[in-house]
């Protein structure tokens, strides 16, 4: 009897286990890049029962368990970290979706001798990883340092980065936007040591990292990952410095990292040029830029003119529970600039060229406010949503002065004008993404929403001295003309934009995928510009009709694209089409002129990337868009504004489309520290918005006016190769950059066809032995040609910068640091402007102290022969101008900056907060 009752509690227990309904639990793994991994091992431990499995080629995992309410799973490869996490399966789910889970680079140990898992530069489809440990910089320098040292990337001398050609226009940290997105706030402010790693995206977009439909031009973008042992603590800087020519500066950096919660202050005033936040790019609403508060080099003294500015700024990251996490920052700046130019410019045409010869006085103040943030929620393992508010406030007031020569023929006028304005102008906007994964794995819906409104007020006077001359009469005859106008102009655009994508797989094993997608947009714009002419004798203003000018137009696309997505280990590759209907409507209220064109484009749409090897990729890009007109180039007006320039619109203008082919090549061995880069760019653009410039039959005036045109196109290329020897204590860089275009242009009615080339090789030489000596040899050239191309007509312009830098660290007595940063140019082909060869000499002496060596008094001398002087050529159509612009000269500057650097212990683990929300269903426990 008992026998009999153990047996059917035994049976009921079966039954019971039995009935229990299995729960299917997927997910990837992926690299901190995103990159799938094949072949992870996967352990599995639930009640006392145990699995073993694999990540198949595509990255994914897949398995079946029963009776348990939870389990433990362990996850192992080669090269990375291992990670174990504890999940939880809710009573009654079927299904449980890990989605993407993160392996990070490791420490490998071997009997007891830890051996770095260091690759020092690691290329991926679409992303190119530095370790930073494998590029040594001193302890306190800034990761700006390191990036100088990254193969492929250029730091020039304001701090810009460029990364095989292609500007950097965005930063993160960790992540996510790091103050709006602006790069030399991160690179000049966050301390390198804190760094694990250095990411340069080719990034897509939201929407396409959610989808993996890549489409479009990528932005460059900048991830920078911290270490995990930095994660929480305290750390920054402050420092401030007093120098001859009463130049000031002072600064604060602070951060405060715990763990997910991350908060970071920013602060600076100075007048020797830091531009702390640049609003006009990086990020909505333009983007911060930060003054260098760590000690660089460069300190920051460049840009043109002399600036002074007051900034401060405050960013926030936080994960408020599993679900939710947000970001966002505030910055505001007042500034002021003063700059002085020389400026010469030679229109070449069929006839008689036009010469040009001005000097000008820019005064400027500025006041920009940027608040920008980014909500995150993921509704659970199949929803997301992401929320993207922004708003920018800027409030400008300029004026200037000028003198001009013009000289055509026998014709010469002089003028002498002034002028001033003021602006304001809001900007706000935001973007909406929500994404769907359906339960059938790689089915995907995504929608995204955005809306951006901008406007501008602006009020200005002119004021213009002309006197004419005609040489060929004896004597000569003059004629004075005296020109006072006041101008109001009252513009807004309201941009607005919806996005549909739907993603369905084509087979079982998830390598075929059809994307189907919708996009509309449209632009409203609006302006309202109302001119007055001062009469010199009453100085009434008195209505100027001719250039007055109400104007409202829209430029509506709606974009149908099907694309085919095929994703396998080595390769993966995307075809589509696009249909793309446009409609340009709008009108001039007071000329009474309406605007309607309407256009199909057929835009191809193509992308194959192919894994050659193990950091050896090839990446090539088919694509195309559409711009529409501006307001000026539309404008039905004359705008005698300037007397010898007069410019006029044209409505019948249509929209351009440019089409384009991308080929990006990247290889790196990981043995001997060889880096290759290359990439190869073609635009060609169908009916390109063009100048057309008529010249009066006499005197030195003309008129521009607009017109479409077929026939222009660029091609553009860049490459380097790094070669690094004795475990890079030296190492060798070649470079080469080169473009191409062929313009079309009009003059007097005759077509140019214009080809310019811009050929700038390049050779570096680095020595890096730690703590010894860091010296950084750079030379080469930039070489300029323009051929302008008539029927009847053919010339040839040329010019040449040769140029010379050695920049080096010497560190003596483990605390003293000698620097340098010399520099020569050699000019020639410039005109009159550009007959200066400046030779730049900045030093400086460096002393650490205190424990830990947290304090750093400096002595710097700033360009100590007083020969700094911008110069640059802008060739536009056929018109080559040379500028010189004056540029902070020589002085001499003591800082004093304190870091502080406080890491609690054991701070890669990751304690729950207090208050925070307790891990859902089918997360990571603890996590």
């Amino acid at each position: 009897m008992k026998n009999c009752s153990l047996l059917t509690i035994a049976c009921l227990l079966s039954m019971l286990a039995v009935a229990q309904p299995s729960v299917a639990v997927k997910g990837f793994v992926v690299d901190s890049a995103g990159n799938m991994l094949p072949n992870a091992s996967i352990k599995v431990k639930f009640a006392k029962d145990s699995l073993f499995t694999q990540t198949k080629k595509d990255g994914s995992f897949n398995f079946r368990l029963q009776g348990s309410p939870q389990f433990d799973m362990l996850i192992t490869m080669v090269g990375f970290a291992a990670h174990q996490k504890k999940y939880n399966i809710n009573t009654g789910d079927t299904a449980l979706a890990l989605g993407r889970i993160l392996l990070l680079p490791n420490d490998m140990e071997l009997e007891g001798v830890v051996v770095v898992a260091q690759t020092p530069v690691k290329v991926m489809e679409d992303t190119t990883q530095y370790a930073v440990s494998a590029f040594k910089v001193r302890e306190g320098a800034m990761a700006e340092e390191v990036i100088k040292k990254l193969p492929g990337l250029e730091v020039d001398k304001d701090g810009n980065i460029t990364s095989q050609g292609k500007p950097v226009k965005r930063i993160r940290v960790n992540g996510k936007d790091f103050f709006g997105g602006d790069v030399l706030t991160a690179t000049q402010n966050l301390p390198a040591e804190v760094l694990e790693n250095i990411q340069i995206i080719e990034d897509y977009g939201d929407q396409a990292n959610l989808t993996g439909i890549k489409t479009g031009e990528p932005e460059t973008i900048i991830n920078i990952n911290t270490r995990k042992d930095k994660n929480r603590g305290k750390f920054g800087t402050m420092s401030g410095g007093v120098g001859t020519r009463d130049r000031y500066m002072a600064g604060l950096m602070y951060n405060i990292f715990d763990n997910e919660q991350q908060i970071s202050l920013l602060g600076s005033f100075n007048n020797t040029n830091v531009a702390t936040f640049n609003f006009n790019g990086g990020g909505r609403g333009g983007g911060a830029r930060a003054g260098n508060l760590g000690g660089a080099e460069r300190g920051g003294f460049g840009g043109n003119g002399l600036t002074q500015a007051i900034s401060g700024g405050i960013n926030y990251r936080d994960k408020w529970n599993d679900k939710m996490s947000v970001d966002g920052s505030y910055s505001v700046n007042w500034s002021t600039n003063e700059t002085v130019s020389d400026n010469q410019s030679q229109d070449i045409n069929p006839q008689i060229n036009r010469i040009t010869k001005s000097n000008r006085i820019n005064e400027t103040n500025n006041n920009n406010h940027r608040f920008t943030f980014n909500f995150d929620y993921r509704i659970d393992s199949a929803n997301f949503l992401k929320v993207t508010p922004y708003f920018s406030y800027s409030h400008n007031e300029g004026q200037s002065q000028s003198s001009s020569q013009l000289k055509r023929n026998k014709f010469y006028t002089y003028n002498d004008a002034k002028s001033d304005n003021k602006s304001y102008a809001p900007n706000y906007g935001g973007t909406v993404l929500f994404n769907h994964k359906f339960n059938q794995r790689s089915r995907n819906l995504s929608i995204s929403l955005s809306t951006n409104f901008s406007a501008r007020t602006q009020a200005g006077n002119t004021f213009n001295n002309y006197r004419n001359i005609d040489s060929g009469y004896v004597p000569p005859s003059i004629r004075d003309t005296i020109q006072q106008q006041q101008s109001e102009t009252l513009s807004d655009n309201l941009t607005s934009n919806a996005r549909v994508s739907y993603t369905e797989p084509l087979d079982n094993k998830r390598n075929k995928f059809l994307e189907m997608s919708y996009e509309w947009n449209r632009s409203a714009n609006y302006s309202d510009r109302n001119v007055f002419d001062v009469l010199q004798t009453s100085k009434d203003p008195m209505p100027n009709i001719n250039q007055s000018n109400e104007l409202n137009y829209q430029f509506t696309t709606h974009r149908t694209a099907l694309t085919f997505k095929g994703v396998y280990a080595k390769y993966n590759y995307l075809i589509g089409i696009v249909a793309q209907p446009s409609l340009l409507n709008g009108e001039s209220v007071e000329k009474n002129i309406r605007i309607n064109y309407r256009n199909m484009n057929w835009l191809p749409s193509a992308r194959f990337a192919y894994n050659i090897g193990k950091d050896h990729t090839i990446n090539m890009n088919v694509g195309g868009r559409s711009r529409e007109p501006s307001f000026n180039q539309l404008q039905p007006i004359s705008d005698s504004s300037n007397l010898n320039n007069i410019v006029k619109g044209n409505p019948d203008l249509n929209a351009e489309t440019t089409y384009n082919l991308s080929i990006r090549y990247n290889k790196s061995d990981r043995k001997t520290g060889k880096v290759f880069f290359a990439n190869l760019n073609y635009d060609i653009t169908d009916d390109k918005i063009v100048s057309a410039r008529f010249n009066n039959v006499s005197g030195t005036g003309r008129t521009t006016t607009y017109m479409n045109t077929d026939g222009f196109y660029r091609i553009s290329t860049n490459s380097s190769f790094t070669q690094p020897f004795k475990k890079r204590i030296f190492s060798v860089t070649t470079k080469l950059d080169m473009s191409y275009d062929n313009n079309i242009s009009f003059t007097d009615s005759f077509q140019n066809k214009g080809q310019n080339w811009n050929l700038r090789p390049g050779l570096i030489f680095r020595l890096d032995i730690p703590e010894v000596i860091d010296l950084n040899f750079d030379g080469g050239f930039t070489y300029y040609k323009t051929t302008t191309r008539y029927s009847t007509y053919v010339t040839n312009n040329e010019a040449r910068t040769y140029r010379i830098g050695v920049s080096g660290k010497h560190f003596f007595f483990k605390d003293l640091t000698i620097g340098y940063d010399l520099y020569k140019n050699f000019n020639s082909g410039f005109g009159s402007v550009g007959a200066v060869n400046p030779f730049i000499i900045n030093t400086y002496a460096e002393y650490r102290f205190l424990k830990g060596k947290v304090a750093t008094v400096r002595f710097q001398a700033y360009d100590l022969l007083d020969q700094n002087t911008g110069i640059n050529r802008i060739i536009n159509e056929t018109t080559i101008t040379d500028s010189r612009t004056n540029r902070l000269s020589r002085f001499f500057f003591l800082t004093f900056s304190y870091r502080l650097m406080k890491f609690a212990a054991g701070a890669n683990k990751t304690p729950q907060r207090p208050g925070a929300a307790r891990p859902a269903a089918g997360k990571p426990a603890g996590s």
